[in-house]
């Protein structure tokens, strides 16, 4: 599951950074949102086994939303390095290829309603936080109510 949260977000990223953006629109994100997500970037693209060097001192030079979103597209077009000891497939064949032999079905110790209801819970959760245009990926729900009731929107 985590995979696919990864690759999902990894996609949507892209298109993201792909996106004309311009100074007066609204869904901009601040400089400093885009610094946080690149700084945060650096650092992920480095435990995936891309080659970051050089990156953290672009990011630290960086002044512009413009010179952050190139060089945030710069970062998810690097390739993994060669010598980079682990190979994490994205797409479905390739994941198969890779896996060991071994049982392929597993019980599940949730009902298949409830698995649903938290996928969508998860989902509608995303949804909203990236609607919102807040960083609230990973937050609890109690920093989130905290957020929310500091800026007077709680209950939404």
């Amino acid at each position: 599951m985590r995979l696919v949260q990864q690759e999902g977000l990894r996609l949507a990223a892209k298109e993201t950074a792909c996106m004309i953006r311009s100074e007066g629109d609204p869904a901009m994100p601040s400089v400093e949102t885009l610094r946080t997500l690149v700084r945060d970037e650096i650092i992920q693209r480095g435990e995936e086994g891309a080659d970051t060097a050089g990156f953290k001192e672009r990011w630290q030079e960086a002044r512009s939303a413009e010179e952050l979103w190139n060089l945030y597209r710069d970062l998810l077009a690097l390739p993994i390095r060669e010598d980079f000891p682990y190979r994490e497939p994205s797409d479905l064949h390739s994941i198969r290829q890779s896996r060991d032999e071994g049982v392929r079905r597993f019980k599940m110790v949730i009902c298949e309603e409830d698995l649903l209801d938290r996928l969508h819970g998860a989902w509608l959760g995303r949804v909203a936080g990236c609607v919102l245009g807040k960083p609230v990926e990973g937050w609890s729900h109690e920093r989130i109510r905290q957020y929310l009731e500091g800026a007077d929107a709680y209950p939404m």
